[in-house]
């Protein structure tokens, strides 16, 4: 299996011949990467579609946005060679025929480089290298691998029940009902399968993303594959965890308290007096470590914390990349806010009838302060806001005063804290470390049930969270 860096289109793993690939695989299509992608949702479906190859499978999974999945599905143009210009703003515009069209996946120069404008030439990607253009027997995962939800087993993590907070689900139930050629490869033709299965990968969208990959699974079977049946792909749904992606931890400490809190408990509790965790001390809360830097997988987080954790307090520290989902305005708008075809005093002009249409297009307008207003759902008593080195430096890291001031425009947008509502301190820590210590300090303060300290924002503040705290997977 080769998991594409970036896109599809020009990612260095779009290398491999037809005859080889047993199904390429697109899951669900969001925001991610916009600048490097084209800024529209169809401009980020039409890269991704890039992994095709002509006649061979294609599993597309669920897309919530209906735009992806037609740009997935429809014919497209092919790659053609094209002259251009390299904008004074860092963006390339190409150019054919006397049409222009300018492109954010080409960033030739950097932004502010005060560079004359030159004749350059490239390959310019079409507007979607799509299944039907090429061909591709297309397996439409939900609707071929169908999850039925079927509850959630409580946590058996030691300690969990005794700590006096409600247990964590760590496992979601469902039944799987296959159809189709994923049923025909896996149980035989015109055979109908239902299996209950248990998975460590929690929420709806991992229901979405476990669909596509039993159907990838039924096409390595087809593909000569014969140890791959349906007790093997059970097996893997039931052990696959996904580090970085509501990855539940507890400190090294909190974990003794709690195991000693349980040994006390199966041991009939204290004779002399007293609760059992009240000897063995009071864990401290649980941490989770989740990567979620767009708005899809922010609101899937919050979404699936609280059905984790419905009702335990929660203390956010978020760090983010600099770069990640800065505001965009419409399609065909610079970074610099110049319109399409306007690069310093050179004033570029004319469009062929596809690019008139993806220009009026309005690209997604998401930012830092959306994703705030997802995480915003969870009610947390402290969000604390920091940073992290990316890429091993700081030039890339989001200031934690920026992160904060979007935090507060959520609150404006979103008509501020509801009557009633848990009232958020907002706080700002120089580390990771210190911010995660804040975080359990403002719990410590909230009495009652074990509470919850949320890391998130970037895969590289789960990285720094794993490398430098003591923490115990659960």
């Amino acid at each position: 299996m080769i998991e594409v860096g970036l896109g599809g289109v020009r990612d260095a793993t779009n290398v491999l011949p037809p005859a080889s690939l047993a199904a390429a695989v697109i899951t669900a299509v969001g925001h991610d990467h916009a600048a490097a992608l084209g800024g529209s949702i169809k401009a980020i479906a039409a890269a991704k579609a890039g992994i095709m190859q002509a006649g061979r499978p294609v599993v597309l999974g669920r897309q919530p946005e209906a735009a992806a999945q037609a740009v997935l599905l429809r014919r497209g143009g092919r790659w053609r060679l094209v002259e251009g210009v390299v904008c004074r703003a860092g963006w390339f515009a190409a150019q054919a025929g006397g049409v222009v069209r300018q492109h954010g996946c080409w960033q030739v120069n950097r932004v502010g480089t005060a560079v004359p404008s030159v004749n350059v030439f490239c390959l310019l990607p079409p507007a979607c290298r799509a299944a039907q253009e090429l061909g591709c027997p297309v397996i439409h995962a939900s609707e071929e691998v169908r999850f039925e939800p079927a509850g959630s087993e409580p946590g058996t993590s030691d300690g969990a029940a005794a700590s006096g907070g409600a247990a964590p689900q760590l496992r979601q139930r469902a039944t799987m009902a296959l159809s189709g050629d994923t049923a025909a490869a896996l149980v035989g033709p015109g055979e109908a399968v239902q299996l209950d299965v248990s998975l460590r990968l929690l929420g709806a969208h991992q229901l979405d993303n476990a669909a596509a990959a039993v159907a990838a699974a039924a096409c390595l079977r087809r593909h000569g594959l014969d140890r791959i049946d349906l007790q093997a792909v059970a097996a893997g749904l039931e052990a696959a965890t996904l580090p970085g992606r509501f990855q539940l931890c507890q400190f090294a400490q909190d974990a003794d308290v709690a195991a000693a809190a349980a040994a006390m408990t199966a041991q009939g509790g204290d004779a002399g007096g007293g609760s059992s965790s009240a000897r063995a001390g009071q864990p401290g809360p649980w941490v989770v470590l989740d990567g979620a830097h767009t708005l899809e997988s922010a609101a899937a987080l919050a979404q699936t914390l609280r059905a984790a954790f419905p009702t335990a307090p929660v203390a956010l520290v978020l760090a983010m990349a600099e770069d990640k989902q800065h505001r965009w305005g419409r399609a065909g708008v610079g970074a610099g806010g110049r319109r399409a075809g306007t690069t310093g005093h050179v004033q570029l002009a004319g469009a062929v009838a596809n690019a008139q249409q993806l220009a009026s297009t309005p690209a997604p307008r998401v930012s830092r302060r959306d994703i705030c207003q997802a995480l915003r759902t969870l009610h947390p008593v402290a969000a604390i806001f920091t940073g992290v080195p990316i890429a091993g430096g700081a030039a890339r890291s989001a200031a934690p005063g920026q992160l904060a001031a979007a935090w507060q425009a959520a609150a404006i947008l979103g008509g501020g804290r509801p009557r009633g509502g848990v009232r958020t301190r907002e706080l700002i820590q120089a580390s990771l470390t210190a911010a995660v210590e804040r975080a359990r300090m403002e719990l410590r303060a909230q009495r009652g049930e074990r509470g919850v300290v949320v890391v998130c924002g970037s895969l590289h503040a789960v990285g720094a969270a794993l490398a430098h705290l003591p923490l115990v997977p659960c």
